[in-house]
């Protein structure tokens, strides 16, 4: 890899933690926009736990375990999304914080029915934890990316930063395969136990419409319907739909 130096203006600078938080309990919010009759659903666990390279890994693939489980139940075996997915990752700064999401487009019908089915694959791998072949398959995918990386100089300058920026020594980058090793069905089933919140088989939103977390109560019919709907100018645009629907 090739390594630089670029001239600097002797500062010392910072980065400012401006204390944007995730909302604490369950939040539901629903966003009618838009002419088609499709759906986004998108589902955030969000919590601390603490910060570690081996941390991060066990996280990551637990996104990636959930994910398997949600591509084959959600868009294969119910037919009810094409872009059905899971992803998590766990970050230091501004706090140690980890984030856990599940999203998938469907028609409006099937929002509830399509969030159930999510809702029971996290219920699943935190009492049973993921398939074998799923580890496996993980393990597999992390590996191969691994060695792609180490072939990526953009690779070496983000994890030169991330070291930098964490105080590690640099001879941790050669513990990968040990970090690995500990991506296990047992390990990645606490980790589930620890991240992600239980929600009942009835749904998220029933849940919600009973008032079943902290002090959050709506029912699914308590918004405010056409009433809270306002017709577009004729002069409105947004540069991001046609991004988001091209």
């Amino acid at each position: 890899p090739f390594g630089g130096r670029m001239p600097t203006q002797g500062r010392v600078e910072s980065w400012k933690d401006v204390g944007i938080r995730p909302p604490k309990g369950v939040v539901r919010k629903e966003v009618r926009k838009g002419l088609e009759q499709q759906s986004r659903v998108a589902l955030l666990y969000t919590g601390t736990i603490p910060w570690s390279i081996a941390n991060s890994l066990q996280v990551d693939a637990l996104g990636r375990a959930l994910d398997i489980r949600i591509r084959e139940v959600v868009r294969e075996e119910a037919g009810g999304s094409y872009d059905a997915g899971a992803s998590a990752q766990l970050d230091r700064f501004p706090t140690e914080e980890y984030t856990v999401s599940i999203s998938f487009g469907c028609s409006p019908q099937n929002v509830q029915p399509m969030t159930d089915l999510a809702l029971k694959e996290v219920a699943r791998l935190r009492a049973q934890g993921p398939e074998a072949v799923d580890v496996a398959k993980v393990k597999e995918m992390l590996s191969r990316e691994h060695e792609q990386n180490l072939r990526e100089n953009e690779y070496w300058l983000g994890s030169l930063q991330m070291l930098a920026m964490n105080g590690l020594d640099p001879a941790v980058m050669n513990d990968f395969d040990k970090r690995l090793a500990a991506v296990t069905a047992q390990n990645l089933k606490a980790k589930a136990v620890e991240l992600l919140e239980e929600c009942k088989a009835d749904g998220m939103v029933a849940a919600i419409g009973r008032g079943r977390f902290g002090d959050v109560r709506r029912q699914e019919t308590g918004g405010k319907g056409l009433a809270g709907v306002v017709e577009k100018a004729p002069d409105y645009f947004n540069p991001f739909l046609e991004l988001m629907e091209a």
